[in-house]
């Protein structure tokens, strides 16, 4: 019996070890992309698992401002002393897990010898991307789902795509000469339509350019099939755009989304407030102290703003979107699931999910100590 007891337990925590680093190879391959598939399995988990330690030393740029950095590769130069130099330089805070992430992710048979210049403000994961080509005629830019219009914005100066923020926010604020959905209020500007995605940005692009470029983007990826399931939950494309950078902002598991766009469903169809965080946390705009778009935790001062964004105090939708959100998110919407859960509330675990309830004393049961 002892023997048995002893079995039923390690089975238990190789279960629960399973569970956690499915959850973590989740997290690194959302955040930093698909391995490399020639990788053999326990380089692939290895790597993996630095990289997840490791992410702050990969997103958080090592310089905020200063002068841009000129550094040079020479040909047939090692990735031990290219790291070496960057790290020397003040480009990048660790060498190691700059070249953990280039061959996690395959991009280390392809640093090209030549001359780069590093604005202030790179992460290392945008230095490694950068190291693949010596002179593009184009940038890779990704704008991330969940962003909004601002932090587009700030991406673009960072890359090195615009000197100055100004010009393309005042296009997205005033969006006139650009063709918007039907029935997109042009007051609006636009926020919810930069599709998230992987753009080849021309260098010499002008910030009139690359709004267009968004823009075309989400009317390729808006086909009649979604639209018309948005018609079905008697949403407007609009309407469904702005629930759908609500979801976007509370789910940080995509699989979720479907769920949390029921409880939204759930709660309009009985006139019941959203309570959406986010909601507030885009109505009070960048926090100084966190140096973020995005305020956490909020406190309960920060939910009696008063804003028609405060979906604590305004039924319905706020009025316009939060966010920009991707193509899953605008499914969830379209599609969302069937259920009769009324509230949500993250888990006390920081795996990210939700416990989902139907009663309002349920959700206080699954309050965090």
């Amino acid at each position: 019996m002892l023997l048995i007891s002893f079995f039923a337990i390690f089975c238990t925590l190789c279960a629960i070890s399973l569970f956690g680093f499915h959850l973590i190879t989740n997290y690194v391959e959302s955040e930093f992309g698909p391995p490399n598939p020639a990788l053999p399995r326990f380089q692939n988990s290895l790597y993996t698992f630095q990289i997840f330690l490791s992410r702050n030393k990969l997103t958080v740029p090592l310089r905020k401002d200063g002068l841009p950095i000129t550094f040079s590769i020479n040909v047939d130069e090692s990735l031990q002393s290219i790291a070496g130099r960057l790290k020397k330089d003040d480009v990048i805070p660790d060498a190691g897990i700059f070249i953990t992430y280039l061959a996690y992710s395959g991009m280390d048979s392809t640093v090209q010898a030549g001359q780069y210049e590093f604005s202030p403000g790179l992460s290392p994961r945008e230095i490694a991307i950068l190291l693949q080509d010596a002179t593009p005629g184009e940038i890779p830019f990704t704008l991330l789902a969940g962003w909004r219009v601002e932090e587009v914005a700030e991406a673009l100066v960072v890359y090195g795509l615009l000197d100055d923020k100004d010009e393309f926010l005042d296009l997205a604020y005033n969006p006139d000469e650009f063709s918007l959905p039907n029935n997109w209020p042009d007051d609006q500007g636009v926020e919810g339509l930069l599709f998230p995605g992987t753009y080849p940005i021309p260098r010499d692009s002008s910030p009139r350019d690359i709004l267009g470029i968004f823009l075309e983007r989400f009317f390729d990826e808006m086909d009649q099939n979604l639209i018309e399931k948005f018609e079905k939950q008697d949403l407007s494309l609009y309407e469904a755009v702005t629930l759908a950078s609500i979801v976007e902002k509370e789910a940080v598991h995509s699989e979720e989304q479907p769920t949390i766009s029921s409880v939204f469903f759930n709660r309009l169809a009985i006139d019941q407030k959203l309570e959406s965080d986010p909601t507030i946390q885009y109505a009070l705009g960048f926090n100084q102290d966190q140096q973020t778009w995005w305020k956490n935790p909020l406190t309960t001062v920060d939910l009696m703003v008063n804003s028609p964004y405060n979906t604590y105090l305004v039924n319905g939708l706020p009025p316009a979107p939060i966010s920009n959100p991707g193509l899953k998110a605008m499914q969830a919407v379209g599609s969302p699931s069937s259920s009769k859960y009324y509230f949500f509330r993250a888990k006390c675990d920081g795996s990210g999910y939700h416990n989902f309830s139907q009663t309002f004393s349920e959700h206080l049961e699954f309050a965090c100590e």
